[in-house]
């Protein structure tokens, strides 16, 4: 595996009811996918997030741009890149 051509983003202010299945489905599209992960325990504010894993992404900031126009219902998700790597 190689995790230089990889790209990380953090997601968040999605519905409760948003699974992994809903999240593979939104954010294929946008790129290639390697991975994605929504964790049972909530943040410290009490909210739940996620992660997803691109590969080979060309442009990081335009992929982050794309992400953030995605809406689920009336709730925009809010992403930014990963501060931490998975392996750290």
């Amino acid at each position: 595996m190689d995790s230089k051509n990889e790209t990380t983003y953090f997601f968040t202010n999605f519905p409760t009811n948003f699974s992994e299945y809903d999240m593979w489905k939104n954010f294929q599209r946008r790129g290639r996918l390697k991975e994605g992960f929504i964790p049972r325990k909530l943040d410290w504010k009490g909210y739940r997030f996620g992660f997803v894993r691109f590969q080979d992404v060309k442009n990081v900031g335009e992929l982050e741009q794309d992400l953030n126009k995605i809406r689920i219902g009336k709730a925009k998700l809010h992403n930014n890149i990963a501060r931490f790597k998975k392996d750290e």
